[in-house]
């Protein structure tokens, strides 16, 4: 009985019990969660001071607040993803009270390993965000194949070795409070340790730590949408709206976005026949019609997009205002839009370029870099500014926006004409402002814009820049014609106009009114008054619509074609049979620009173009 009693003392001096409410194994993941976010945040306020440094400008406590705490969501983001398995070992482990070294051992390395190069590449991030205004992406990656070009860069910039140090000081201090966690936490885990929780707490931990692991994957809880990079756009500042944005979740969305744009490429048409059909369409693009106006120097352009307004619904009932500026103006009067979405019109609007198959084209982590309206005013001194009273988060337009020359973007507001006129009259230059207005498609809020641009124009007249201004007027989307009256009073004649347009001709027609030398060579519109376009292009989703005054021609992605008569009795019937050249050559000229503009788009992400 001694014996037996001295065994039982022996063996519980050796055993040493370990109690907490919360298992040790979630106790570590916890650790590993708020060390990786103190030392992302080291790293947020790295880039921070470097920047601040070279433009002291830049330096605002407030706003820095705001994107570190907008930074924390995509962090959390981040982590969640990169932990998810480790947390789901991990419960398993607490749930079974797994106690074996080589359980735990394995794990908390590789989990360091991890930590290891996502540390690197933000850390890498705080160098090329210096260089190149931007976060690390896609484009970054294709530099390791070219090795010669990262040594000449470090060669020519030797802060970069300094940065590099920085790093491996950090990542040792990361390693040394990875052990010391492991120490605490799962190393008591282990025999001679003996953790002493109840099975139901164990099971209720691991649940909820889980759980959460799974709504930081998302990183929203109130909106539909999972996080996107524009949502760390909260500002006019373009260092402070991207500071917020983890560098690995920039990263990670442009690699995602590359690999789809890879496996689904349009290829309808061989790239000869793309080649042939673009140059065809715009051989005639350096010539500058005679009718075109000649507007005088650094005049300024507000442009107005109505969505949802075709050119049926300018009419004396719903909208008599336009109604009769349109008898004052120059009235285009066969213009298509490019798709049915407000995204759409904006993007081809501006920048000139078709969307394919009514894709967000806004919507990209490597936001390109055009020569569209803003592109080209920005050369020449112009402030670029656009107002809307809406959320344009969703949709990147923000974040598109200001990487393409816009200065100031209002939105999310109660937008009225005394809040434009007075941003308008802060400005001391020549300025493009963009409005757009919202509607739902109804004979009531047809009146309201109707009335909302009235109020407007009328209000305009007071304002030191009218007389110096040029008012264009458009439909933004749509799936029939859109309006499209251009507006200046001692300068501009009224006329009609009933030339076939794209949307995209209306940003190269408007550059060409204000310069007589602008040729429109970087986009993939042209000047109305040349009258020299073959087809309208619209996109859909899933279709696409060609026309010209006598033919209608829809291709869909199930792959059935259609070829209509516009002004036929015999709606919806179609004579593609007995017209199948007329078909192709359409066919051929819709491939040719949606493919032209697929490889355009995708050099200008690459910086090759």
């Amino acid at each position: 009985m001694d014996i037996n009693k001295n065994i039982k003392e022996l063996n519980s001096n050796i055993t040493k019990t370990v109690r907490s409410v919360l298992p040790l194994q979630l106790q570590y993941m916890f650790g590993v969660y708020f060390l990786g976010l103190f030392f992302m945040l080291l790293y947020r306020f790295a880039n921070f001071a470097v920047h601040c440094f070279i433009s002291f400008s830049d330096l605002n406590i407030i706003l820095l607040i705001r994107s570190l705490l907008i930074g924390i969501r995509f962090d959390t983001v981040v982590m969640c993803w990169m932990t998810a398995v480790f947390v789901l070992l991990m419960a398993i482990g607490t749930v079974f009270n797994i106690n074996k070294k080589w359980y735990y051992r394995p794990l908390h390395l590789i989990i360091c390993f991890v930590f290891a190069i996502a540390f690197f590449i933000i850390a890498a991030d705080v160098a090329y965000f210096i260089y190149f205004k931007n976060h690390i992406n896609i484009i970054a990656l294709s530099w390791i194949q070219s090795p010669s070009y990262i040594s000449s860069l470090i060669l020519r910039h030797p802060a970069y070795l300094l940065y590099f140090a920085v790093f491996m000081f950090s990542l040792a201090w990361y390693l040394w409070l990875m052990y010391c966690l492991y120490n605490a936490t799962l190393f008591k885990v282990i025999p001679p340790y003996k953790q002493q929780t109840s099975l139901s707490g164990r099971v209720v931990f691991s649940l909820i730590t889980v759980c959460l692991c799974g709504l930081g994957m998302y990183g929203r809880i109130t909106e539909k949408q999972p996080l996107n990079v524009s949502s760390a756009y909260f500002c006019n500042s373009n260092f402070f709206n991207q500071l917020g944005v983890s560098p690995l979740f920039n990263l990670e969305k442009s690699i995602e976005e590359e690999s789809f744009s890879v496996s689904q490429p349009l290829a309808v048409i061989s790239g000869v026949e793309t080649k042939r059909a673009v140059e065809e369409e715009f051989f005639s693009r350096e010539s500058r019609p005679a009718s075109c106006p000649v507007l005088p120097v650094h005049t300024s352009v507000v442009m107005i997009l109505m969505q949802d307004v075709n050119l049926r619904d300018v009419n004396y009932k719903d909208m008599p205002y336009l109604t009769s500026l349109q008898s004052k103006s120059l009235n285009f009067t066969n213009v298509y839009p490019d798709g049915e979405f407000d995204y759409n019109g904006v993007f081809t609007t501006l920048f000139a370029y078709p969307n394919i198959l009514s894709a967000n084209s806004m919507n990209s982590t490597v936001v390109p870099k055009f020569s569209g309206i803003t592109n080209v005013l920005s050369e020449k001194n112009y402030t670029n500014l656009f107002f809307t009273t809406y959320n344009q988060k969703n949709n990147n337009a923000v974040r598109f926006l200001y990487r393409n020359d816009f200065n100031k973007i209002i939105a999310d507001g109660d937008l009225n004409t005394e809040d434009v006129l007075k941003e308008l009259s802060k400005i001391n230059k020549s300025f493009f402002a963009c409005l757009l207005i919202n509607n739902d498609k109804t004979s009531k809020h047809l009146k309201n814009t109707d009335k909302n641009i009235k109020q407007f124009m009328l209000a305009s007249r007071s304002a030191a820049w009218y007389s110096n201004t040029l008012f264009v007027i458009a439909g933004c989307n749509g799936k029939e014609r859109i309006p499209l009256i251009m507006y200046m009073p001692g300068q501009i004649k009224a006329a009609s106009n009933p030339s076939l347009a794209c949307q995209s001709d209306i940003a190269p027609t408007v550059l060409s009114m204000l310069d007589v030398n602008y040729i429109p060579n970087e986009m993939l519109g042209m000047n109305i008054f040349s009258s020299q376009r073959t087809y309208a292009l619209s996109s859909y989703p899933h279709r696409i619509v060609v026309q010209d005054s006598v033919w209608k021609y829809v291709w869909r992605d199930s792959g059935y074609e259609s070829l209509y008569y516009k002004d036929s009795d015999k709606q919806g019937v179609s004579y593609i049979k007995a017209n199948a050249s007329k078909a192709e050559e359409m066919k051929t000229y819709a491939f040719a620009m949606l493919q032209y503009t697929q490889y355009t788009v995708s050099q200008m992400k690459m910086q090759r173009k």
